[in-house]
């Protein structure tokens, strides 16, 4: 386990009313299930959908089961912005 920082962006943070958050985890799932358990339905939604993106030191992870979190990493986590 690690405890890392997560910092939030557009809807996830105007629905969390949150910069970031702080938790201890395993992996990028579990940062996944545990942002659903402290959210409400429209957080989860988004979530579940998977219309986001996940940074680590300028990378996009693509790979949540197999990328290993270290201590105090920084993960960004963005919705999937569109439009026309």
């Amino acid at each position: 386990m690690a405890n890392i920082n997560i910092k939030l962006y557009g809807n996830f943070r105007n629905i969390l009313k949150k910069d970031s958050i702080s938790m201890e985890v395993s992996n990028i799932e579990d940062v996944i299930s545990k942002l659903k358990n402290l959210s409400n339905k429209e957080t989860t939604k988004f979530l579940t959908k998977n219309t986001f993106f996940i940074v680590i030191d300028g990378e996009v992870v693509t790979n949540f089961k197999d990328y290993k979190l270290k201590e105090n990493t920084t993960l960004h986590i963005f919705p999937i912005i569109g439009g026309g």
